[in-house]
C-alpha cells in the first residue's frame, strides 16, 4: 500500500460530457442554455449537500488524528470542486449574451 501511495499518480484525463455540451451549446437559444445550466446547478447543489452531510459521520473520535485529517481533506477537496463549478455556472448565467 505504501508503494502505491508514494508513486506518481499519473496524468488526470477527465472527459466530462457536460463540458462538451457547454462547448457546443452556443447554437442553442439563451433560454435553452440557461435551462441546461440550471439542471447542472441542481445536480451540483445536491452533491454539495451530500458531501456536507458526510462531514458529521467522518468525525469519529476513534480514528487516528492524521487519518482523520486526510479523510476530511479529501472530502473538502470534493466540496471545493463543486463550489468552484457553482461559481463558474454563476459567471456563465450572469455574462451569457
Amino acid at each position: 500500500m505504501s508503494e502505491w501511495l508514494l508513486s506518481a499518480p499519473g496524468r488526470h484525463q477527465e472527459r466530462d460530457p457536460f463540458l462538451a455540451r457547454v462547448f457546443f451549446s452556443g447554437q442553442l437559444e439563451r433560454a435553452e442554455i440557461l435551462s441546461m445550466l440550471g439542471h447542472r446547478r441542481s445536480e451540483a447543489d445536491a452533491l454539495l449537500q451530500e458531501l456536507q452531510g458526510q462531514l458529521v459521520p467522518i468525525n469519529a473520535p476513534s480514528v487516528d488524528p492524521r487519518v482523520h485529517y486526510m479523510m476530511l481533506a479529501t472530502l473538502r477537496n470534493g466540496m471545493r470542486q463543486v463550489e468552484a463549478e457553482l461559481g463558474w455556472l454563476d459567471e456563465i448565467e450572469k455574462d451569457l449574451p
